[in-house]
């Protein structure tokens, strides 16, 4: 089939979490609108769907975790494909960094106290399972088990929040006291799966939105013919909360946590000093003290970190990049970056 770069139907298959994927598939089709595309959702059976539809010229290309080469020779021809997580064989596909996630959550769980870790590993995951030492737990007899070796505290990473919800109420069934003596790492930042669990759970975010962007790139390749990669989706800061603090941390990490999550339009000062509890001026002062930063030159780093990864990974134009990061006036991004680059952005984009 002819590949029609412009008004490109793009089909998304939904196969994981529901509040993910809708999350997901909204910004994604931001991306698309933006470049005069079309995404289609489908969900239960959209592989007997997406099949008719190819038969029918209406798809362009696919977002949907990668399938076998058996099932793809099946179809009557194979589109454009961009798989939703790590894929092998000359194959486009975005996936979360779950080695770099592993490294972090490791180190959180180590400095919580945590004598050993393991991770909550129901499916294969090896680049998460290496920072653990391949230490897995696939079920609750793997854990009776690890806890009869030894009554040391256990920390654990789960590959979502809702796993570690699961593994809450296990702790609970076999009287384990958590954080005390086991301590839950999860992943998303689903508030409402804390709240089903009955308290609070430690978890790395996944920027969707970054997620939704790398998949636009790369369906932008593949259109265009380009050679199939993947790319890496790093996690945000972990929003520490009871389920893994068996120690009292500063505000510091909170208040980046708070940062990442609108780096172009953060709360003010005084909404971040009141969720901490504290006055604007305490707040500020406690900041300082454990970083000898401000919160406003912490807000600058992030903001130069997000623009350098813009203009080192996509092609958008200064003004794109500048609305990302909270400065949509061109000139006055071009003069914030080269006062804390050294370079206009323009030329630190060709040098890099």
């Amino acid at each position: 089939m002819k590949k029609r770069k412009s008004g490109a139907r793009i089909l998304y298959a939904f196969s994981g979490p529901l509040q993910e994927d809708l999350e997901r598939y909204q910004l994604l089709a931001e991306f698309l609108r933006e470049r005069g595309w079309e995404l289609l959702g489908l969900s239960e059976g959209w592989e007997l769907q997406l099949r008719r539809l190819l038969e029918a010229g209406a798809v362009d290309a696919v977002v949907a975790e990668p399938m076998s080469s058996l099932w793809l020779e099946s179809l009557p021809h194979v589109p454009p494909w961009v798989g939703t997580r790590e894929a092998e064989g000359g194959r486009f596909w975005v996936d979360v960094d779950w080695a770099d996630l592993g490294r972090r959550a490791a180190r959180h769980l180590r400095e919580q106290g945590y004598q050993r870790l393991a991770l909550w590993e129901p499916q294969r995951m090896p680049r998460l399972a290496e920072a653990f030492g391949g230490m897995r737990i696939r079920n609750r007899a793997g854990l009776q088990l690890l806890l009869e070796e030894d009554d040391s505290p256990l920390g654990i990473c789960c590959v979502s929040d809702f796993q570690a919800r699961q593994l809450l109420r296990l702790a609970k069934e076999l009287a384990l006291v958590v954080p005390e003596q086991l301590g839950l790492v999860g992943v998303g930042n689903q508030e409402w799966q804390s709240l089903l669990a009955g308290r609070s759970l430690s978890s790395f975010p996944v920027p969707a939105r970054d997620w939704a962007r790398s998949v636009a790139q790369l369906l932008e390749e593949a259109l265009d013919g380009a050679p199939a990669r993947g790319l890496l989706v790093q996690v945000q800061s972990l929003r520490l909360r009871e389920s893994s603090r068996r120690k009292q941390e500063g505000l510091l990490p909170q208040f980046l946590g708070w940062l990442e999550e609108d780096v172009a339009d953060p709360p003010a000062m005084e909404e971040l000093a009141r969720r901490a509890g504290r006055s604007r001026r305490s707040f500020e002062q406690q900041i300082k003290t454990e970083s000898g930063l401000s919160p406003y030159a912490h807000l600058i780093a992030l903001r130069m970190q997000q623009a350098r990864r813009l203009l080192r990974e996509s092609d958008w134009p200064q003004r794109r990049i500048g609305e990302e990061i909270g400065i949509p006036d061109p000139a006055r991004f071009s003069a914030f970056f080269k006062k804390h680059q050294g370079l206009p952005p323009g030329r630190w984009r060709k040098q890099g």
